[in-house]
């Protein structure tokens, strides 16, 4: 209903999160989401997620390249053109995000290291970098690694301040630096 030749459809499926749904959703949801993804161009699911959207059973990491591999195709499967997936980690030490790209075929991961704790709004944090990087024409894999630097960001700013966890993050000051690694572009589209 909302597609047009200049616009970019972009979901992310907030459901879920550490193998289990958020208490106002169930498996019948994750099938809508799934129908929902399947029109974006764009998706950006953590791995329950992921998961629950295609019918599978939840796995604790660390993970292989193989399994993620794998998770972000068949997600692409559903239709989307690009699938960026969070909480991807293969060893303790490093916590980021993957990317994969259906008509290239190309992967791409992003790190950095891991912040202990538990923060609300990560998920709208890394999904909003994310998207100012890809409509500010970064590669895939560039635009995951700018989401992943500035959520790790404004996760280590809030916990320098002892930010009370319950309001989210300290993003705002990193947004300049944000701007200031996307150049200013007036493609309405992410033709990358």
């Amino acid at each position: 209903m909302f597609r047009t030749r200049d616009n970019l459809i972009y979901v992310d499926p907030v459901m879920a999160d550490n193998g289990v749904m958020y208490p106002a959703f169930d498996k019948v949801f994750a099938g809508g989401m799934a129908r929902m993804c399947a029109k974006a161009d764009v998706i950006i699911p953590n791995i329950t997620e992921a998961v629950f959207m295609l019918g599978e059973e939840y796995a604790e990491g660390p993970y292989t390249r193989d399994y993620i591999e794998g998770l972000l195709r068949r997600l692409a499967g559903l239709g989307p053109r690009k699938v960026f997936l969070t909480g991807v980690y293969f060893n303790e030490k490093e916590l980021g995000a993957a990317a994969y790209d259906r008509v290239s075929g190309e992967y791409g991961y992003a790190f950095s290291d891991r912040i202990e704790g538990y923060y609300h709004g990560i998920g709208d944090v890394f999904g909003s970098a994310l998207l100012a990087a890809l409509l500010g024409g970064k590669s895939d894999r560039e635009a995951a690694q700018v989401a992943v630097d500035f959520t790790v960001g404004s996760l280590l700013r809030s916990k320098e301040e002892a930010h009370d966890v319950r309001f989210g993050v300290n993003f705002e000051y990193g947004l300049r630096r944000l701007a200031e690694l996307l150049p200013p572009n007036h493609s309405t589209r992410a033709e990358q």
